[in-house]
């Protein structure tokens, strides 16, 4: 197999995590030869850049391209090929990887698989009296279809102006049923057994209204889609009440072993990503430690 040639594409993606990790993992692969890098693409653009690079392998894709990559997937962009995309790709409409297979482009969403599996662990820990969702984007919709795949059949969906019509029409496909919240009503939602999946910003965690602090956080699971700017005051609350925490860092380590797995054809362990991360990194996010130093 040719060594790999990837690169991580969003608007923005200066902080993306994601060239450590599979370096890390094609490291411990032994893929050497490699190259992984970072290129910044507003909406519209992915398409061109992939003219413009004809020898790139494989792709992570971030906001707000993922839809972009399904078309490619599927065959809807001019002059490129496309010859697939896998069914959570399709059910969530949206992909974060592309990956070149049989003279095209197949994408595929890594992001169900991974918080399927996360949620699956956080599942097991106890019963769950309610789910809540916190947004309803893209990253909200491939979290609809984890849930729904985890046997999730009805949640409470938090948003501040309305649900997206996208989000509503992939809920009523899947079967599952919801009633909307507005961020002020969160807290008394929250309370033993509550399951949070939060998809938004970590800015948007910034305002703490008065009633979390009466609110029973102590067996709250929190589950983050965002890992910039941890902890947010929300997550904090919830961690020092007992509850437990996964921080969006944990669903990007957790997808890009699909991923890697999807660009090179070898599986790498979750601990064959964490050592390209620094050690401070990692304890502030609770994911242990390695031998790489900060």
């Amino acid at each position: 197999m040719q060594s790999p040639r990837a690169v991580v594409v969003g608007d923005p993606v200066e902080h993306s995590l994601s060239p450590q990790l599979h370096r890390a993992a094609w490291a411990a692969l032994g893929l050497g030869g490699g190259h992984y890098d970072r290129q910044r693409v507003e909406a519209g653009g992915l398409a061109a850049l992939l003219a413009g690079r004809p020898g790139l392998t494989g792709l992570s894709v971030t906001m707000p391209l993922k839809g972009e990559a399904l078309a490619i997937g599927r065959g809807e962009a001019p002059g490129l090929v496309g010859v697939g995309a896998d069914e959570a790709a399709e059910q969530a409409q949206g992909a974060n990887t592309l990956v070149r297979r049989d003279g095209g482009w197949w994408a595929a969403n890594t992001d169900v698989t991974a918080l399927e599996r996360l949620l699956d662990g956080f599942l097991v820990e106890g019963p769950t009296a309610r789910v809540v969702l916190v947004g309803s984007g893209a990253t909200a919709r491939s979290a609809t279809v984890a849930l729904a795949r985890c046997g999730v059949q009805e949640l409470s969906l938090v948003v501040r102006r309305g649900a997206r019509r996208e989000w509503i029409e992939l809920a009523d496909l899947l079967g599952v049923t919801h009633r909307c919240l507005t961020p002020d009503e969160l807290p008394a939602a929250l309370g033993a057994g509550t399951l949070v999946v939060s998809t938004v910003p970590t800015a948007a965690w910034e305002h703490v209204p008065d009633g979390l602090a009466a609110a029973d956080l102590s067996r709250v699971r929190w589950l983050d889609a965002q890992y910039g700017g941890w902890p947010h005051p929300w997550a904090a609350a919830v961690a020092s009440a007992g509850g437990r925490v996964l921080s969006g860092l944990s669903l990007l380590v957790e997808q890009a072993v699909d991923q890697v797995e999807l660009m090179t054809g070898h599986r790498p362990t979750r601990e064959d990503l964490l050592t390209g991360l620094p050690a401070d990194l990692l304890t502030l996010h609770d994911l242990g430690s390695t031998t790489k130093e900060s």
